[in-house]
């Protein structure tokens, strides 16, 4: 098929600028000989300007707290156990890609859409670990469980149903999401040029509530294995030249949340 002329896009110029100004500090108790304690707090400010030549602008400000607490204990030679409790953040943003479209012709996005907003984490993290045989001997094994607020998901859209050009990417927010798991690892020095180590990993995830696409509420999140494996082999001779060996594995997981079937 022919035609004269043939245009498929339309210019669109947009500007995007971000300020992040944050503050943040740790410190250290020893509360016994054994017995330590760890709290830190990061406050962060961003300020975003997004404007483009179809006349949408926006101008958000984003205030987010994150920080961490967490004990220690080395309660006998050679085991610690630990405790940890902590809240991370994910600043917002823009999907860029609407640059350029035309709103009143499309009926399943809005210009509200562009935006979206900051996401935080709230984890609860518990673990044992321990030395042997002079530092020979590492393992570790801990359990966690986490719960993600406005959870920022990756949307597959077509915006013209048979028009290929129309496809593109967009950033939502889900209102929660969760995942636990555990994970354990195990080091050995067999030589003293010679490291083996074996790790373990077990996940489960889930979106739990999301209106704007309740298809995906239920199901589990996106490069999110129920369980992965690795082992490895490192030879490091005094010479300065090594070699390392790694075989890793997981199981079957979805690769985006536009597809029902796992890879």
């Amino acid at each position: 098929v022919f035609c004269t002329p043939c245009e498929l896009d339309e210019t669109a110029h947009s500007q995007y600028d971000a300020t992040n100004l944050a503050l943040f500090g740790e410190v250290d108790f020893a509360l016994t000989e054994r017995v330590e304690l760890t709290a830190g707090l990061r406050f962060e400010r961003r300020t975003a300007d997004y404007a483009e030549s179809f006349g949408n602008r926006f101008e958000p400000t984003d205030r987010m707290l994150g920080g961490e607490l967490a004990l220690a204990w080395n309660f006998a030679e050679p085991w610690t156990t630990y405790l940890r409790l902590a809240r991370g953040y994910k600043a917002g943003g823009f999907n860029v890609s609407f640059a350029g479209v035309d709103f009143d012709q499309v009926d399943n996005v809005t210009p509200a859409q562009i935006e979206f907003d900051p996401e935080s984490l709230e984890s609860l993290e518990a673990g044992i670990k321990g030395v042997w045989l002079d530092g020979r001997i590492r393992g570790e094994i801990g359990v966690f469980a986490a719960r993600r607020d406005d959870q920022q998901v990756k949307i597959p859209l077509q915006l013209t149903l048979g028009d290929p050009s129309s496809f593109l990417f967009l950033t939502e927010n889900a209102e929660r999401g969760r995942h636990r798991g555990a994970e354990a690892s195990v080091e050995y020095r067999a030589a003293e040029s010679l490291t083996v180590s074996a790790s373990l990993g077990l996940l489960d995830t889930e979106i739990e509530e999301f209106s704007l696409y309740p298809a995906l509420e239920g199901r589990a999140q996106a490069h999110a294995p129920r369980s992965s494996f690795g082992l490895a082999a490192e030879y490091r001779p005094a010479g300065g030249w090594w070699g390392r060996v790694d075989v890793m594995g997981r199981s079957d997981f979805y690769f985006d949340y536009s597809h029902d079937q796992k890879s």
